[in-house]
């Protein structure tokens, strides 16, 4: 867990940075609300990837995903990561989430939008879903996980 920890605050602090890891995000998900999308390194259209959702952390965004997936895996998985609903005081481009039941439900509706987006989009295999996160997103996963 500590090294999750270390990774998350890493990544926030080294935002603005130049890396050499460079995300997929073509061809992008037809969704109406921001997604931060990662397609794995030679990725195969006929082969069905399990699909990692990402939470964000709370005062961050789905740019959390750019620093999470070289350490998960470059090759493996399809990832998707949903922006918070509401913008943070922290400052610019950082995002929370709302944890009352209508904003839940809300987070619920755009996990299922997702799914069926990347699954007929860019073949994610819809049985294969690990819904994640750190911090209130990950709290957050796991009410809906637990639903």
């Amino acid at each position: 867990m500590n090294r999750l920890h270390q990774l998350v605050r890493s990544h926030l602090s080294e935002s603005g940075r130049s890396s050499s890891f460079q995300p997929t995000t073509t061809p992008p998900l037809d969704l109406p609300f921001p997604i931060r999308v990662f397609i794995p390194e030679r990725y195969e259209a006929s082969y069905a990837y399990p699909l990692v959702i990402w939470l964000h952390s709370q005062d961050s965004s789905e740019y959390e995903l750019d620093g999470l997936m070289p350490h998960l895996s470059l090759r493996n998985y399809l990832a998707v990561a949903i922006r918070g609903s509401n913008p943070s005081r922290v400052g610019p481009r950082r995002f929370s989430w709302s944890c009352n039941p209508n904003a839940t439900a809300l987070v619920e509706e755009a996990i299922d939008e997702v799914i069926a987006a990347t699954s007929q989009q860019l073949n994610a295999n819809p049985s294969h879903v690990f819904l994640a996160g750190f911090g209130i997103g990950g709290t957050l996963a796991q009410w809906i996980g637990l639903r």
